[in-house]
């Protein structure tokens, strides 16, 4: 009988994706290749390193099964190299040998012969003869040793007993290649120990111990109809079967199982294997687990004419495999990746003059016919620099590119002072690049032509006029508050629903004795102050003016709203008004005036009907009452009669705090 320990088991233990996947030979993506499939080796990533730990069912924790690297030595070759410490069986042949003492009594002692399998390192390299076509070899060298204790008897008649020790190499040599169909086929084919050796024989009586490796074919194909979902099948010479599937429920995490059948023999199959994975950037961690329903001769005893007349294709995968749970981790360095986008063709579209270098910040000088070269939806964005006359080079906005999508994306430039200075006329070596990242992955800056106005710059778009009103600036709080503390014996005596009137009366008239209308017209629609800024300055024009009454309104808490008017038959009429809520519900406007013209009623923040006060801060110097008189003219005159809100010519706009 013979007892086994420190059993390996898996197919192919260095990768724990390659297990849960089971027909991994067209679908591995790491430098587990080297033993899957060699020819894949040269699809992985310029520096590639493979580090796999296992536990099984016979071992008491983890161990370190492999450590594989690849290296890319040229755009289309490869290399790579595993040390496997982990990869080793160890039987033990145990036996009883009986000697008479001095007495002449029987003496049963141990006679266990220790046989051991294991793989010392490998050895790989790829090339691709196209595109579509890779093909590989995979070199292994294996280690057995053979101790036996043997006794003996000394010359004073003592029994003694030491180690004697047989050790031989043993080389074999794979081949595969892999040929991809289309976007989503791929099909291939691995021939395992293709031509195997050994350095020197063992004795004869040991003869039948030694490692006996075979000759094993392997097929398969790979089918990927997304990025998201993978199914392969392969089979061998030995007629096992496997089937596997991997799925991406989640950006970068991979769920795994795989079935090994064996087609000849009574049971539906012979492991079945779960795994996950998911990958950061450079680095990835997958486990897999594989369980046997069938424990035969993996639990430790097998007897030896079994054991003599097996031969192994690996040392993992044999009749002595045991339930397995593996943890792969890999990293990936260097800097030779297969570029998402590839530019196919350039298009300079304008000659470059001098004088009028600045309109390609904003106007195309060129065009990039760019290709998505992968198989995901990508975001890809085109640079061009010439160092000469450029401080930097310029990114063109992101475009999207479905898998083999081709797009004319124009990029731009931005010349420094140095173009002045080209006398005649010149050429340049440009550069033109693309960057691209996974379109549900991109996260990244860009840069672009930024013409930043002034501070007090406005486009003249009543909507983004709230952002000059500061009701929080300390100079308008200031003011605001000692206008109403000065007036606070009078603003007591006065109604609660005519408080907000009153206060935006006071604020009104404190302003006329401390401002001055200007009517500059070139400040008119592209420039406005800050309200600090008009209280600083004594004075502003008719935006500025507003601007600075709306603050003040908002600091005590009193709602208000820009009212724009742009003339359809006379834009250069068009000038800025303002309401204020005085708080006053409809039906209490007679507090205020008998004259409906005079106000109008809208909605407050609280969704309540209020009446409102439109006021004419042009009228600044001739006090609160004329600018509501001129405002609430205006109002009624452009709004009520000529339909202005109607019709599309006036906007009002209600003011929100921005600080």
């Amino acid at each position: 009988m013979l007892i086994s320990s420190s059993i390996a088991a898996a197919q192919n233990l260095s990768s724990a994706r390659g297990i849960s996947l089971a027909a991994s030979s067209l679908s591995v993506n790491d430098a587990s290749a080297i033993d899957w499939n060699p020819a894949a080796i040269g699809s992985l990533h310029d520096i590639e390193i493979n580090i796999t730990n296992s536990i099984s069912s016979n071992s008491k924790g983890f161990s370190l099964i492999s450590m594989s690297g690849v290296k890319k030595i040229t755009d289309k070759q490869a290399i790579a190299l595993a040390f496997t410490p982990g990869r080793e069986l160890k039987f033990v042949l145990p036996a009883l040998l009986t000697i008479l003492d001095s007495a002449g009594n029987p003496v049963l002692t141990k006679y266990d012969r220790e046989i051991t399998y294991y793989q010392t390192i490998g050895a790989g390299y790829s090339i691709d003869i196209s595109k579509y076509l890779s093909i590989g070899t995979a070199f292994r060298i294996y280690g057995n040793d053979i101790t036996d204790l043997k006794y003996f008897i000394d010359s004073t008649n003592t029994i003694g007993s030491r180690e004697e020790k047989n050790s031989i190499s043993i080389w074999s040599l794979d081949i595969g290649s892999t040929l991809t169909i289309n976007d989503y086929w791929k099909v291939g084919g691995t021939v395992k120990n293709l031509a195997y050796g050994r350095t020197k024989n063992f004795p004869d009586d040991l003869d039948d111990l030694r490692l006996k490796l075979h000759r094993v074919g392997v097929v398969g194909a790979s089918f990927k109809p997304s990025e998201n979902f993978l199914t392969a099948i392969e089979g061998d010479t030995e007629q096992q079967i496997r089937i596997g599937l991997e799925w991406m429920p989640y950006e970068n995490f991979y769920l795994r199982s795989g079935l090994y059948t064996l087609y000849s023999a009574d049971k539906p199959f012979d492991a079945i294997a779960l795994g996950a994975g998911f990958n950061i950037n450079r680095f990835a961690a997958d486990i897999g687990y594989i369980w046997f329903p069938s424990k035969t001769n993996s639990g430790g005893n097998i007897n030896l004419s079994t054991f003599s007349s097996t031969t192994f294709t690996n040392l993992d995968y044999s009749r002595f495999t045991s339930d397995q749970l593996l943890l792969t981790l890999r990293t990936y360095l260097g800097s030779e990746f297969e570029p998402l986008a590839i530019i196919e063709d350039v298009d300079i579209k304008n000659e470059i003059y001098p004088a009028s270098s600045k309109i390609f910040a904003f106007t195309p000088v060129g065009t990039a016919r760019v290709k998505n070269n992968s198989g995901k939806r990508i975001s890809a964005k085109v640079g061009f620099f010439i160092s000469e006359v450029m401080n930097t080079p310029t990114e063109s906005i992101p475009y999207t590119l479905e898998p083999e999508e081709i797009l004319e994306i124009p990029f731009n430039a931005v010349f420094n002072n140095k173009i002045d200075s080209v006398k005649k006329l010149s050429i340049y070596d440009g550069l033109v690049f693309v960057k691209a990242k996974i379109a549900e992955e991109y996260d990244d800056r860009y840069q672009t032509r930024v013409l930043v106005r002034g501070r007090n710059d406005w486009n003249g778009d009543v909507y983004t006029l709230h952002y000059f009103v500061k009701p929080g600036d300390n100079k308008v709080l200031d003011f605001s508050r000692n206008v109403i503390h000065n007036q606070k014996n009078r603003f007591d005596t006065i109604p609660g629903p005519l408080q907000n009137f009153e206060k935006a009366r006071a604020l009104f008239d404190s302003l006329t004795h401390l401002l001055r209308y200007i009517n500059d017209p070139r400040l008119s629609r592209d420039y406005v102050q800050y309200p600090e800024e008009t209280l600083t300055l004594y004075g502003g024009d008719c935006d500025d003016i507003t601007v600075c009454y709306a603050s003040l309104l908002m600091s005590i808490g009193i709602s208000a709203a820009f009212v724009d008017v742009i003339p359809q038959d006379n834009a250069s009429e068009a000038h800025i008004y303002l309401l204020f809520d005085t708080g006053i519900p409809p039906q209490n406007a007679n507090y205020l005036t008998d004259n409906p013209k005079r106000y109008c009623i809208r909605r407050s923040d609280n969704n309540k009907e209020t009446v409102w006060i439109p006021i004419e801060t042009t009228m600044l110097k001739k006090g609160f009452m004329e600018a509501w008189n001129t405002g609430a003219e205006q109002y009624y005159k452009e709004a009520e009669i000529g339909l202005g809100i109607v019709k599309g010519w006036i906007k009002v706009v209600d003011i929100v705090e921005t600080q």
